[in-house]
Order: structure tokens, then C-alpha cells, then sequence
């Protein structure tokens, strides 16, 4: 069994896609199976200001979002967390962007 690896300088990220119409407003208390986003896999450096699902945990959707939209950092207000703190620290690193 091969595990996948995705470095000490990760490439590739889960994405928050909206799978509905979200309104500004919207309060999440989770991304990781709500009935609002789901994830999609993608190159970091394709998508530099997107929003990892697992991320998204009580937080505001700041601007409205379309269905199939991916979800990102300048559509929602994200409370302070260690994981987001790591993803800030990690992203970086990778790309000197955040």
C-alpha cells in the first residue's frame, strides 16, 4: 500500500467548491461535509487564494458565491485556528503569497 506524500512543501490542496448558490451572510460551521462546498483537488500555484475545505469552520461568507466556484480567501472571514495559522505558515513557504 503506497501512501501519498505531499512533501514538506505541498503542491497540491483541497479546495472548497460551492455546490450551491451562497449567499454574503452565510454563517458555516463546516466545510468537510456540509450541504455548502465540497472539495476538489488542485495545483496550489493554479489556485493560490483558494480556501481548503477543512478550513472552513465557523466562519461568514463575506461575498456571495456561485455554484462550482471555488471557494477563496477574499470570500469568507476565517477565525483565527492553528490549522489556519499552519496553512499560512506552510502556503509561504510554497509560494510567498498570503
Amino acid at each position: 500500500m503506497q501512501l501519498f506524500n505531499n512533501g514538506l512543501n505541498p503542491t497540491i490542496s483541497v479546495a472548497a467548491v460551492a455546490k450551491q448558490d451562497i449567499s454574503a451572510g452565510t454563517f458555516l460551521a463546516q466545510g468537510v461535509g456540509s450541504f455548502e462546498v465540497r472539495g476538489k483537488a488542485v495545483k496550489i500555484d493554479s489556485h493560490p487564494n483558494h480556501v481548503p475545505i477543512a478550513l472552513l469552520q465557523n466562519c461568514e461568507i463575506q461575498r456571495s458565491i456561485k455554484c462550482g466556484e471555488i471557494v477563496t480567501f477574499n470570500d469568507v472571514a476565517l477565525p483565527d485556528s492553528l490549522a489556519y495559522r499552519a496553512w499560512k505558515h506552510t502556503h509561504s513557504k510554497t509560494l510567498k503569497i498570503v
